[in-house]
């Protein structure tokens, strides 16, 4: 997310960085020779419970660095993004806003009606949850929760529009 905010503010970042950020990104892949699913860390095991987060966050970085959106990975990457399970779902032990802000950031670079599906799941999902169901822009504040406010609205703000 540095190296791509930097080049978006044009300043000058040795190209050696990102060479270094796909190395990293490398061996952050569940299994080297897949490169459509990631982990945390090059070291750590595999975990379902971090799936979301990081392959969504692994595919948004891999964009960022210059795949292009048609390239098998990136398809399958989105594929596995767009799948049921991991549909947005603000109740049934399914809620991920960390995962659900990459994973927007992701799916809206891949566009299309993939992408205006998943939003309007998300849409449904986040806006019943809202003080005024139908207004995402407040599913940060849902009725009798607390502590989830700020993820929420900016994982929303990042999905207005499909």
């Amino acid at each position: 997310m540095a190296l791509h905010t930097a080049r978006m503010a044009e300043l000058n970042v040795p190209s050696e960085a990102y060479l270094v950020a796909s190395r990293f990104l490398d061996r952050c892949q569940e299994n080297p020779a897949d490169p459509s699913r990631y982990k945390y860390k090059p070291t750590y095991p595999v975990d379902r419970e971090q799936r979301l987060s990081m392959t969504a966050s692994g595919l948004l970085a891999r964009q960022w660095l210059g795949w292009p959106h048609h390239l098998a990975a990136m398809r399958l990457g989105a594929n596995y993004l767009l799948s049921e399970e991991e549909r947005p779902d603000w109740d049934n032990g399914r809620r991920n806003v960390y995962g659900w802000y990459y994973q927007a950031g992701a799916l809206h670079n891949m566009g299309g009606e993939s992408w205006k599906e998943w939003f309007a799941v998300a849409n449904r999902s986040w806006s019943r949850t809202s003080r005024r169901p139908g207004r995402i822009a407040e599913a940060g504040t849902p009725r009798g929760r607390r502590g989830v406010g700020t993820s929420t609205r900016t994982s929303a703000v990042v999905c207005m529009s499909p």
